[in-house]
């Protein structure tokens, strides 16, 4: 039977599920149950599809129409409930007092002679390049599932696979981290008046930090909307990690380099869009090479299409 997740995944899915729930429970956090209820809906639907087109499968033949078809509703089952789970576990996480670490992350990059405010301050002057580096950043969800499509799409359902079990360890190990290591973030830590940079539509960068307020406040109640869970890990940088996962992905097929021009591009426009540090951008990379290395070397997730197809 085609597979596109493996079962440990859905195991540990579960896993982050029950410490969403134990935090939800233990704290001041509370989640809108209408906007969850929907969210759950579309799981559902999603997941009675799938299951309704593994039956069609199983009684029809495994045309390559239909192994498309249940590879594709099986991974948008999973995505959605990744990112339910791990965006939820990220703000529960940074409630966790730590201090942040902005001093630091800042030394690391003047340690290795990185200039952050130069580099900002060289894309405020260039309005194209805004434009170009506000879409990487933007776009980074809907392309990564335009991804995941376009290798079902070739009926590489091995790289699918693999795509979709490193995304979701990578963003695990991020958010641990992240949890860790939490930081304002360097426009914040940067600049004291991002007004004053008029070339850009909206002051890129700060986007989390009513998010922050909001979980470090002292007293009060924290309401989660799920709609408005943007991503609060600053290092490492989950979307340098997602950009190298998608090339990993991608790697000898014919999109490669059309795929690792947008991850370029996505890159570059971390640390202003992103609010990065330059080493945020390191461990991003670090992680994921560590990861798409690992999950390559594992047999069971790199089969070849036939195998992964029937097993």
């Amino acid at each position: 039977m085609l597979r596109i997740t493996s079962k440990r995944l859905y195991f540990w899915i579960a896993i982050v599920f029950a410490t969403n729930m134990i935090l939800l429970a233990t704290t001041r956090a509370t989640l809108d149950l209408s906007v969850l209820i929907t969210y759950l809906l579309w799981c559902f639907f999603f997941g009675l599809l799938f299951c309704g087109s593994v039956w069609m499968a199983r009684h029809w033949g495994d045309n390559r129409l239909c192994l498309t078809v249940i590879a594709f509703l099986e991974g948008l089952f999973f995505l959605k409930l990744v990112w339910l789970n791990v965006r939820l576990l990220n703000h529960l996480t940074m409630m966790i007092p730590f201090p942040f670490q902005d001093e630091v992350l800042s030394s690391w990059d003047r340690y290795f002679g990185l200039n952050w405010l130069a580099y900002f301050e060289f894309v405020h002057e260039r309005p194209m390049l805004i434009q170009i580096l506000d879409g990487g950043y933007t776009s980074l969800t809907s392309l990564s599932i335009a991804a995941l499509l376009g290798l079902i799409l070739m009926a590489r359902f091995d790289r699918a696979r693999y795509f979709t079990e490193t995304f979701f360890v990578t963003a695990i190990i991020c958010i641990v981290f992240g949890a860790t290591m939490p930081a304002l973030a360097a426009v914040a830590h940067y600049i004291p008046n991002p007004a004053a940079y008029l070339n850009f539509d909206e002051t890129p960068g700060v986007y989390h930090l009513e998010h922050f307020q909001t979980l470090r406040a002292e007293a009060g109640p924290i309401a989660l909307h799920l709609n408005r869970l943007p991503g609060l890990v600053t290092f490492p940088s989950f979307h340098t990690a997602a950009g190298i996962l998608l090339c990993a992905a991608y790697f000898r097929t014919f999109l490669f380099l059309p795929v690792l021009g947008y991850t370029v591009v996505m890159i570059a426009s971390t640390p202003v869009f992103g609010g990065h540090y330059f080493v945020d951008i390191f461990a991003g990379a670090a992680v994921a090479l560590v990861v798409a290395f690992v999950f390559a070397r594992a047999p069971s997730t790199l089969a070849s299409p036939q195998q992964t197809a029937v097993g």
